[in-house]
């Protein structure tokens, strides 16, 4: 990630964009007693009345996010204050099996806000302590499971 700030008289900009990758991989294991236990309150597996039972697999479910990610902040005088967003990340759980799909999702936000104790410190009633306003927007997005999008027969379990 990099990130930069300057001061432009009364206004102060800042600035970051990143990056990152992020791997996901999943296994199963399950293993449980046969025919109850030899000793009560002993839970192990070598207390089974007869041979336990394990199953496990190194299933193919992985799944890979890319992103990139960055905004823009800026104020003016400490008092009224703006940032916009941005977000872009590629999942490898939207691509079908036969190769196509739309792998890609941009999700933005812009917020604002004005600090009108500060602005208007004179002109309110000495009750009013701090008065903001502050108005936001935001588009979030998401991707699925590893195969969901694919045909059932295809899903790992």
């Amino acid at each position: 990630m990099v990130t930069a700030n300057r001061q432009f008289g009364d206004f102060n900009v800042g600035a970051y964009v990143g990056a990152e990758t992020f791997d996901e991989k999943h296994s199963f294991h399950y293993s449980q007693t046969t025919n109850g236990l030899r000793l009560p309150g002993i839970y192990e597996l070598s207390n089974s009345v007869n041979p336990a039972t394990t199953d496990a697999m190194a299933k193919n479910n992985t799944k890979r996010i890319n992103t990139v990610f960055g905004a823009i902040q800026a104020d003016w005088k400490g008092q009224v204050f703006m940032e916009v967003t941005g977000r872009n990340d590629w999942s490898s759980t939207l691509r079908y099996s036969d190769g196509s799909g739309n792998v890609s999702y941009f999700y933005p936000s812009v917020n604002a806000s004005w600090i009108l104790t500060e602005t208007l410190r004179h002109k309110l009633p000495s009750a009013i302590s701090f008065f903001k306003i502050r108005a936001s927007y935001a588009i979030v997005g998401k991707d699925s499971d590893p195969y969901f999008i694919n045909d059932p027969g295809t899903y790992l379990y």
